[in-house]
């Protein structure tokens, strides 16, 4: 069975990128640190906020800074050095990729100014279904 014969739903209820940072090699500073913040400009800080967005924030978009824990990684997860060797992620979110694209073109321009890489991972976001069309009409 292919996941396209479940018939999930395919509304997109929003969009989401991961943006691995590496290779910085002691280029990371506290100038940097600001710019990055910069970028978050007129976004959400998920860190400061509890629950889910409000219309607005997904709206303009949401980011969230995570540390990087290397010596965390498994064998079960994705086997990708850009990924597990990573020294930071962003995780940003809205309701459509236009603010989330804005945000990764300014990012990577500050890391690869800098002798850095930026591996981006994009996706969509869907309501849950924990079943197919097909069953809840059975």
């Amino acid at each position: 069975m292919q996941p396209n014969d479940l018939n999930l739903t395919t509304q997109v209820t929003g969009h989401q990128r991961f943006l691995f940072i590496g290779n910085l090699h002691g280029n990371a500073n506290a100038e940097l640190a600001g710019a990055i913040d910069e970028l978050g400009d007129g976004m959400e800080n998920m860190h400061g906020v509890d629950g889910n967005a409000s219309e607005e924030s997904f709206r303009t978009g949401r980011f969230q800074y995570l540390r990087a824990e290397p010596s965390m990684s498994g064998e079960r997860d994705i086997s990708h050095s850009a990924l597990t060797d990573a020294q930071g992620l962003i995780r940003i979110e809205a309701e459509t990729s236009e603010p989330l694209q804005a945000y990764e073109r300014g990012l990577r321009g500050l890391i690869e100014s800098r002798g850095g890489a930026v591996e981006t991972m994009a996706g969509v976001q869907r309501p849950r279904s924990y079943t197919s069309y097909a069953m809840t009409q059975y």
